[in-house]
């Protein structure tokens, strides 16, 4: 399997047009470890790319975390799903993925503040747009032209806001903003592989959320031993 080929080359043109079709549960699982694999090598040659930084005490601290039951579940299951729904989700675009999409857009900014309420209000979202929006309302037909029609930019774009949405784990100084891009590199760059991976293959976003749940949930066993 040429995954990682393949990925370099759609970064030359990112298109959303032909798939590979998943036809088994057998070939789900093998793309989806594949996928897993990359993410740890990105993971593993961006640690060695910022080292550096690292070892002059350039790199900002991690906030301060506590590995309990809820913050792991939130870690390891929740926000993969979430930050699929918001990032990868969208780059094929039909009614549906808009809606839920606006939807996790707003859980994610604000389920800090209260999650049962914004898990309520995010349902509710889904909900009525469901019932109410026609797909070729104006608001959907708006949506599906610009990302038609700007869809490499939107590509770029759903990577390096994902990468910029995990300087939140930081406590960061912002005279040191210079090295942010260096923090976040491999965020980014996991960004176009998911959406590369999102548009390369039929339920391209079940395997998103299964291997980037994968990555989080053994990262956070790590990390909590």
């Amino acid at each position: 399997m040429n995954l990682l080929k393949d990925f370099i080359k759609f970064l030359k043109s990112p298109r959303n047009d032909s798939q590979i079709d998943i036809i088994n549960i057998t070939s789900f699982i093998t793309v989806g470890l594949y996928v897993v694999l990359s993410m740890i090598l990105f993971d593993l040659i961006s640690g060695i790319i910022i080292s550096p930084l690292k070892f002059l005490k350039l790199t900002p601290p991690l906030k301060d975390f506590q590995y309990n039951f809820y913050n792991i579940i939130r870690i390891a299951l929740i926000l993969p799903v979430i930050e699929e729904l918001v990032f990868r989700l969208p780059l094929r675009i039909t009614k549906n993925n808009i809606i839920v999409c606006i939807s996790s857009i707003i859980f994610i900014l604000f389920y800090r503040n209260n999650l049962l309420l914004t898990s309520i209000t995010s349902l509710l979202i889904i909900l009525i747009g469901l019932l109410f929006l026609n797909k070729d309302s104006k608001f959907i037909l708006f949506f599906k032209n610009l990302f038609n029609s700007k869809f490499a930019i939107i590509f770029y774009s759903q990577a390096i806001l994902f990468g910029g949405l995990h300087l939140m784990n930081y406590d960061l100084d912002i005279k040191r903003f210079l090295i942010f891009p260096f923090i976040i590199l491999n965020q980014i760059v996991i960004g176009l592989f998911l959406g590369f991976v999102r548009v390369r293959y039929s339920h391209g976003i079940f395997i998103c959320i299964f291997s980037h749940i994968l990555v989080n949930s053994l990262y956070s066993l790590i990390l909590a031993n």
